[in-house]
């Protein structure tokens, strides 16, 4: 994940790029947390359904336990993660999309391994920051405001 990407804003993203940078900033989340992240991603995105699909997710670690049946165990502590980890997965399509994600599915699977992320969006935009309604830390709007 590069800087440009982790600083997008939603209205530089159309198309390939907003998929691509989806794509990126979701294996960002698991690099950071796992040490490692998926090798391969690909976002798709059709109406109001986001689904990122990342290859090769699993630590050494997790691909010992699969090697020696405990699959259920790597399962189990993959989706602990992703619930612990909803809100920033959420908060990047939000902003990214801006559209509010109301439903956030997410599962493992192993044979071929891969993470599927998938996010079902509310109908309509997330209403744009209005500099002129901001209010400072005290609570007072802006100086030109005053």
């Amino acid at each position: 994940m590069t800087d440009s990407t982790a600083t997008a804003d939603r209205d530089d993203l159309r198309g390939g790029p907003l998929l691509a940078a989806i794509s990126n900033e979701m294996v960002g989340i698991y690099r950071r947390h796992y040490g490692r992240g998926p090798t391969r991603a690909r976002t798709v995105m059709v109406e109001d359904v986001v689904l990122c699909r990342m290859l090769d997710p699993f630590t050494t670690s997790e691909r010992t336990l699969i090697q020696r049946n405990r699959l259920d165990e790597v399962k189990q502590m993959r989706h602990a993660f992703q619930e612990a980890m909803q809100l920033e997965f959420v908060e990047v399509i939000e902003r990214l999309v801006g559209r509010r994600v109301e439903v956030f599915i997410s599962d493992v699977h192993v044979n071929p391994d891969m993470l599927i992320e998938m996010f079902i969006l509310q109908d309509g935009d997330l209403p744009q920051e209005d500099p002129s309604q901001a209010v400072d830390p005290e609570g007072e709007p802006p100086a030109a405001q005053r």
